[in-house]
């Protein structure tokens, strides 16, 4: 076996990146670049994996995840705190949150260069659904909703199945609408900090910010990069969130067919 020596440039890796990614898991949303760069992409992946990977035709290389499971477990003090990053199909996953029987698993914002940054909890509770193979499985779902109305179906599902919703179930689901909803208004993401809301525009350098923030309505203010508006107290700024991003879908729909001539 030839070794090669590799280095890379200190600007890249570690300390510059090391910090990035330190940032990205107290923000809860993992940028882009340490991930895959599209959900096509991620298949491709797993499609090369399922098809190469000795993991799926050797038992002595699949006996290896579990060994280095245990070893890496028994080594760890408890409680322990563990991040998955890039986590493919989610068996490995599972495989270790079962080993060191975790009891809280909570998932990160992968989507690419989507930022969604709200005041609000989102996760599934362990003593809502005590079975952490059943919660990873719902996180899953979640995860690959596309559609508000799949949002709302899911909502009614898990409200039938386990009863009422804990706020941060009802806040998870609440993150995924409003980043589907982002997505269509064209926005690369949608924070809540310092009292307001920003919703992030790549194009509002380009168009009549004043006119635009008139059409949104009052308390609306519209900077070169973000749409804006106060964080009330009383919780109403989800709705305004809500409105507010379905008055940017319709106006980016509008432009487009004037753009096309449609």
């Amino acid at each position: 076996m030839s070794v090669a020596d590799i280095s890379v440039h200190e600007s890249v890796w570690p300390s510059r990146w090391r910090t990035s990614l330190i940032d990205c898991l107290r923000r809860r949303s993992l940028d882009a670049r340490f991930h895959y760069e599209s959900p096509a992409q991620t298949g491709a992946w797993l499609a090369l994996h399922e098809a190469h990977s000795p993991a799926r035709s050797d038992p002595a290389v699949a006996r290896l995840y579990p060994d280095a499971i245990g070893g890496c477990l028994s080594r760890m003090p408890a409680p322990a705190r563990l991040a998955s990053l890039g986590c493919g199909g989610g068996q490995k996953d599972l495989d270790v949150l079962c080993a060191c029987g975790a009891s809280a698993y909570a998932a990160i914002d992968v989507a690419p260069g989507m930022v969604i940054d709200l005041p609000i909890p989102a996760y599934l509770p362990d003593d809502w659904i005590p079975e952490m193979a059943l919660r990873l499985q719902i996180y899953r779902r979640i995860g690959a909703l596309s559609r508000v109305d799949d949002v709302n179906a899911l909502r009614d599902e898990l409200r039938d199945r386990f009863g009422l919703l804990p706020l941060a179930v009802d806040g998870l689901l609440f993150q995924i609408e409003v980043k589907l909803l982002a997505q269509r208004a064209g926005a690369t993401g949608v924070q809540a900090r310092d009292t307001m809301v920003r919703i992030k525009l790549p194009y509002l350098a380009e168009v009549n910010r004043d006119a635009l923030a008139k059409r949104l309505g009052s308390g609306i203010s519209v900077t070169r990069t973000a749409v804006e508006f106060d964080q009330d107290r009383e919780g109403l700024w989800r709705l305004r969130l809500i409105d507010v991003l379905d008055q940017l879908h319709a106006e980016r729909t509008t432009a487009l067919a004037e753009m096309t001539g449609a």
